[in-house]
């Protein structure tokens, strides 16, 4: 199978062993999209996301963790992020207190819907595993709606239905100290 989404993205079968350099943006996408593409699961990519445990030392999961609420997590991933991938993660804090964070790319368009919930989806664990807290997203938007075999999977592990809107968004309560910090 691997060497079937590798065939998919136009990538070389040594592409999981070479140590010398990642993948350039436009390699990343189209891996992203033979991935979805060559998924049978219409929960994809959601047990991935599943996957990520503070068990495991990764500096920019830590340095998140150890933050004194949502707001700060998010920046501390967002420089990280900027190192690692072309992209950026906006913040906005409405007068209610409600934070939105958008995943945004910046030299890359046609981004697959999976990577979209995939970095949304992050977001949410990330909270969940801070708080130790079953949490919700308030919303969930994308530019592109999940198919009907996908929606109940989205709609349970955000605990939130998913919308339309222009770009990929979550919003969270913005929690305040006396809740325990994150979010």
């Amino acid at each position: 199978m691997p060497g079937d989404i590798l065939h998919r993205a136009h990538l070389p079968d040594e592409t999981y062993s070479r140590v010398e350099r990642g993948l350039d943006t436009d390699e990343y996408i189209r891996l992203w999209h033979a991935l979805e593409a060559g998924m049978n699961n219409p929960a994809f990519p959601l047990p991935l996301v599943e996957k990520v445990s503070a068990d495991v030392l990764d500096p920019p999961l830590f340095a998140a963790l150890c933050s004194t609420n949502m707001m700060q997590a998010v920046q501390r991933l967002a420089r990280y992020k900027q190192l690692i991938a072309p992209m950026v993660l906006e913040t906005a804090v409405n007068n209610s207190g409600i934070l939105t964070i958008s995943p945004r790319w910046l030299s890359a368009t046609d981004i697959p819907v999976s990577l979209q919930v995939a970095e949304l989806a992050f977001l949410l664990r990330l909270a969940r595993l801070a708080t130790r807290e079953p949490i919700r997203a308030l919303n969930v938007m994308l530019p592109q709606l999940p198919t009907s075999a996908q929606a109940g999977h989205f709609t349970r592990f955000f605990r939130s239905c998913i919308l339309h809107a222009e770009k990929p968004a979550s919003a969270f309560y913005r929690l305040t100290e006396r809740h325990g910090g994150l979010p």
